[in-house]
Formats: structure tokens, sequence, C-alpha cells
């Protein structure tokens, strides 16, 4: 029975791993707001598109889409895709706590957390 942060816990040598892949690091990136207006930019790009379709076809008013608009299509499909990845895949403890929270605040195991954030289901 030790304390959560007198477990020896930071005396674990980690097998080598990428470090761009962990879900601590999407833990950061998915809680950035700019994943969440990712959204908006999709569909707000993809109403641009139809407005401007549906108008040069009822009104033959010879608009074109901005060269930019396939870009933020592009950009908001792949950060659409990550933030769901991340919402829906990774672990709760994780999507929650991060590692100092859980240890020092919550004063929980840092193995547990360990655990859960090297999980890869």
């Amino acid at each position: 029975d030790h304390k959560a942060m007198h477990d020896g816990s930071m005396f674990i040598t980690m097998p080598q791993r990428d470090e761009r892949l962990n879900w601590s690091v999407l833990r950061f990136i998915g809680t950035l707001a700019l994943f969440s207006i990712s959204y908006a930019g999709l569909v707000g790009g993809m109403l641009l598109v139809q407005t401007v379709d549906f108008l040069n076809r009822t009104m033959d008013l010879g608009l074109t889409v901005p060269d930019r608009t396939f870009w933020l299509l592009v950009a908001s499909t792949f950060l659409v895709i990550g933030t769901t990845i991340y919402k829906s895949a990774c672990p709760r403890r994780v999507q929650e706590f991060s590692e100092t929270h859980w240890v020092e605040e919550l004063n929980m195991p840092r193995l547990q957390y360990l655990a859960e954030s090297l999980r890869r289901d």
C-alpha cells in the first residue's frame, strides 16, 4: 500500500515507442477548440459548394467556388475524422484526466494511468 506519488512508477523504464501516437498526446490535441470548430467548417464548406451549384443550375449566374474551399473541405474532413476517433476510441480516463490530475489531485496510481494511456484499443 503506497501513496500514488511514491509507488516507484517514476523509475519504470518504458519500452521505446512512438511518442506521436499515444492517448496523452491525442488528449491534448483533441481538447483544442479547433477540432470542435471543424464540424462547423465541414458543414459550412459543403453548404457553400451546394449553394453555388444550386444558384448556377437554377439562375445560370456563372458563380465559381473559391479555390481554397476545396482545401477547407479536405482539412475539415480530416479534423472531423480525428475528433471522432478521439471521442469514440480514446479511453474515458485519458480523455477526462491528465497524468498530473490523475495522480496528484485524485491520488490514483500512476501505473493505472500509464496502463490506460498505452492501450491500443
